[in-house]
């Protein structure tokens, strides 16, 4: 979970558009904690603030967040998405005008199979405000999965399978079945000298 509390402030997100997107440090304003990340108008290009992580290692995940935004007029969006391939954007919520809330809300977006297990996945925070009392915030972003199991089974049956030979040959592994189950553990050394 990312409580923007840290320093330096924004140091795990890439940021385009700098001077728009800032860490405040106003605890009667902040979701939690005493600071919250926030962007405010008069763009005159998309700001982004973006989080690049591997999810290797990880399955269904799910993204959430706290959001709230004051002052949206008609065409003052902030779009929130995620890439699996680094350059492909996907939609996953649009704040505007008509859905700005200026008490914290909680969103929760449960991420499609395809961001599982990802080297390229990121996500990002997309805004085009127009006005300079236009602003969003976000507080506590977090980035959950649970971790990928590897069937240890498979694993030892793909190890024992025999690679392919050309020309006539008899080929095969013999090892000590210390606990019987027919499979080779950890542990189980190879016997040598067989024929």
């Amino acid at each position: 979970t990312d409580g923007f509390e840290s320093v330096p402030e924004l140091s795990d997100w890439t940021h385009v558009d700098t001077p728009y997107w800032d860490v405040i440090n106003s605890a009667p304003n902040a979701h939690a904690g005493s600071k919250r990340a926030q962007v405010t108008g008069t763009t005159t290009t998309e700001s982004i603030l973006l989080k690049a992580t591997s999810t290797v290692g990880y399955q269904n995940l799910v993204l959430s967040y706290w959001y709230k935004s004051v002052s949206l007029e008609d065409g003052d969006d902030l779009y929130v998405e995620y890439t699996t391939d680094g350059s492909t954007w996907n939609n996953l919520f649009t704040i505007s005008d008509g859905s700005e809330s200026t008490d914290w809300q909680e969103k929760t977006h449960n991420l499609p199979a395809s961001t599982d297990n990802n080297t390229d996945f990121a996500f990002r925070f997309r805004s085009s405000l127009e006005n300079g009392s236009d602003e969003v915030n976000f507080d506590d972003v977090s980035l959950v999965g649970d971790a990928v199991v590897v069937d240890e089974e498979e694993d030892n049956e793909e190890e024992e399978e025999p690679e392919e030979t050309t020309g006539n040959a008899i080929y095969g592994l013999k090892y000590n079945d210390a606990n019987g189950n027919g499979l080779r553990d950890d542990g189980e050394e190879g016997l040598g000298g067989v024929t």
